[in-house]
């Protein structure tokens, strides 16, 4: 599947308008042409991750928080980020990012915050969702 495909997927989950102007959230490294057959889902897009995307022959690392917040003035292979992007483009692999968009999206991290938390009832939107606690029986 192409990865354009995928993000169109993505983009129907949390579509990119949901997120907070100052968010980097999409397709932060990649070529959208990219054939992809397996991805990982992460919270964080770190060196751990990578190379597990890399042990699996992952092309598409699909993450909660950019790794790229703010515009790169230097790609140093010394500094964390640099190495981590470098190694990216170098093994031909996509990191996407799903940060305010999917916080705020129907079903997203705060939907699922407020379920797992017991809240019924909830209301709200953007970054906050709002609910009743359930009363627990004695002892549980």
């Amino acid at each position: 599947m192409k990865l354009t495909e995928i993000m169109t997927a993505l983009e129907a989950i949390a579509p990119p308008e949901l997120a907070e102007p100052w968010d980097n959230s999409g397709l932060l490294c990649g070529n959208p042409d990219l054939e992809v057959n397996r991805a990982i889902c992460c919270l964080d897009a770190t060196a751990s991750v990578l190379k597990t995307a890399e042990e699996a022959r992952a092309e598409l690392i699909i993450a909660h928080h950019p790794l790229i917040f703010q515009g790169i003035t230097t790609l140093r292979e010394d500094e964390y980020e640099g190495a981590l992007l470098a190694r990216l483009i170098r093994g031909g692999r996509a990191l996407y990012a799903m940060h305010t968009n999917l916080d705020r999206a129907p079903g997203g991290v705060n939907d699922c915050l407020a379920k797992a938390c017991g809240l019924s009832e909830p209301c709200g939107e953007g970054y906050f969702r709002l609910g009743k606690i359930k009363a627990q029986a004695a002892g549980a």
